[in-house]
């Protein structure tokens, strides 16, 4: 399993920046960091997930990767 630390912009989403990381600690600390960077920045936020790859992430976590279009898309699937 990975840590993944995951930037994202709220006005535009699908398009996240994702930095993987296989340690813990390593991956908390950029998340602090990264929270400390965005502080006044409401357009944007950072999460920190885990899971076994960027690929199932994609399937749980699905609001994070596609953009709104696809997430209704998904959703109407779903229904």
């Amino acid at each position: 399993m990975s840590h993944f630390v995951i930037i994202f912009d709220r006005l535009h989403p699908g398009s996240p920046t994702v930095e993987r990381y296989e340690d813990a600690d390593e991956a908390k600390t950029r998340l602090f960091a990264v929270e400390l960077e965005l502080a006044d920045d409401s357009e944007r936020g950072v999460v920190l997930l885990y899971g076994e790859s960027e690929e199932s992430l994609r399937r749980t976590h699905g609001s994070f990767f596609l953009g709104l279009d696809e997430l209704l898309e998904a959703f109407d699937a779903k229904l």
